[in-house]
């Protein structure tokens, strides 16, 4: 464990790392010289981490006493100051408003490519992990249930999943019908379906049977699939 700290710095749920009677800059200092770190050297990458986050002008200022998006990015800014190789964050934002959301996964995306940093991030946040993650492992009770690259896992499931546009209302005997044909499918309303296909050749034999129903199809499109579905679809398999 004492050889694993010399390479890994964390920031658990929320913002516990943080001394509330203590200014953001006093935070650094404290937590850069639990790892006996010191002098000129740390000071500048101190300004440089509050600069990163926004915080110059609230580097004097009581933690306690700014918004809770800026104590986040204290707390975020103190895994850094250590120099690890590696930097875990578990749910960065939490809680976040829109703003502040936006801000922090751009700096992690400036973290991970500027400063070459490993960063293990663990979030239910979906939306979190399709913006910044390059690679996924999904758990679920405790297993791995699937890990790639995101860019892998949207193309894949992206040539999958189709909406399809009828031009009448979809009727429940044609429901039932449908769930026959392929039972991996859900009607969005009325008159539109999304469906999931093995492979782009099954689109086909789709198009044929609407024919033989006598069924116009008024659009046929790839549905843009985001990670927060893949997420869903993979769980649900397990479950």
């Amino acid at each position: 464990h004492h050889e694993a700290y010399k390479y890994i710095s964390a920031l658990f749920e929320g913002n516990r790392n943080l001394y509330w009677r203590l200014t953001p800059r006093e935070n650094l200092r404290y937590f850069a010289g639990l790892r006996g770190l010191g002098g000129k050297k740390l000071e500048n990458q101190i300004d440089e981490l509050l600069e990163l986050f926004n915080l110059q002008n609230k580097r004097n200022v009581m933690v306690n006493n700014l918004s809770r998006g800026m104590q986040q990015k204290v707390a975020i800014a103190m895994t850094l100051i250590c120099n690890t190789e590696i930097v875990l964050l578990d749910e960065p934002t939490l809680g976040l408003d829109v703003q502040t959301t936006i801000e922090i996964k751009n700096i992690l995306r400036s973290i991970a490519k500027d400063m070459h940093k490993t960063i293990l991030l663990s979030s239910h946040d979906m939306h979190l992990v399709q913006d910044v993650c390059e690679e996924v492992i999904v758990l679920n009770k405790g297993k791995i249930v699937v890990q790639d690259k995101v860019s892998n896992l949207l193309d894949m499931f992206s040539r999958m999943t189709y909406e399809i546009v009828l031009t009448e209302k979809i009727s429940d005997e044609l429901k039932m019908e449908l769930k026959s044909y392929n039972n991996r499918f859900d009607i969005i309303n009325d008159s539109i379906i999304e469906l999931d296909l093995s492979s782009y050749d099954d689109i086909f034999p789709l198009i044929d049977y609407f024919k033989e129903k006598d069924i116009t199809i008024k659009e046929f499109k790839q549905k843009e699939v985001n990670f927060e579905r893949i997420y869903l679809e993979y769980t649900k398999e397990v479950n």
